[in-house]
């Protein structure tokens, strides 16, 4: 079945949860920039865009269990909207790993970081539209292929300089997670664009 010819109402719905994708990597981003005092009331902004995340997702869900949706094509809908969450819900945790661990200062990196996982999400959300015009969602696979080897690229050098004998073991650790958590959720973005790829060339 074609994407096209698919319920428009979960069509719609999913449209919607990716527009979560930016919102969430915003919020990230508040915390990962704030003062170390004001990072608690930007989490609590985040946490309500994820919760707003898991209520959108268990609806799709439900409309796609009702709908007379082929299961294999169900199977793809069902995929697109778990990694949808999945980033949403890697970032909440980040965010909660930058509230906990009370690190006074991040490094310049650490936030370079977090805006291209910012950028990544919004050529996500847009990616969706474009799920009919493979050559387009192309472009944007490779603009967000492009800003996730930038983040590897940056991610080694912060992980070599945070593994340095000179580093306290404890604050080693916590921004060892902290790095890692922000490179899987890039990962999982990439993952969802990929998906939307191979789907545009069988609507092709």
């Amino acid at each position: 079945m074609k994407f096209k010819s698919r319920e428009d109402a979960i069509v719609k719905l999913l449209s919607k949860n990716a527009n979560l994708l930016p919102e969430a990597a915003s919020s990230f981003c508040g915390i990962a920039e704030a003062e170390i005092g004001t990072r608690a009331a930007q989490l609590k902004v985040l946490r309500e865009v994820a919760a707003e995340s898991d209520r959108r997702y268990l609806d799709l869900v439900r409309k796609v269990s009702a709908s007379a949706i082929p299961p294999q094509d169900r199977e793809g809908l069902h995929g697109l909207a778990d990694s949808i969450d999945g980033v949403v819900g890697t970032l909440e945790g980040s965010g909660e790993l930058l509230v906990e661990f009370e690190l006074a200062e991040l490094p310049a990196a650490f936030t370079r970081n977090s805006r291209r996982l910012y950028g990544m999400c919004e050529l996500a959300r847009d990616a969706l539209h474009l799920v009919r015009k493979p050559s387009k969602i192309e472009k944007r696979l490779i603009e967000i292929g492009s800003l996730k080897k930038e983040m590897d690229r940056n991610y080694r050098v912060q992980l070599v300089t945070v593994l340095t004998p000179t580093t306290d073991p404890v604050s080693m650790l916590k921004m060892k997670s902290l790095l890692d958590s922000l490179d899987l959720g890039a990962t999982r973005v990439e993952g969802f664009v990929r998906c939307l790829t191979a789907m545009a060339i069988v609507e092709g």
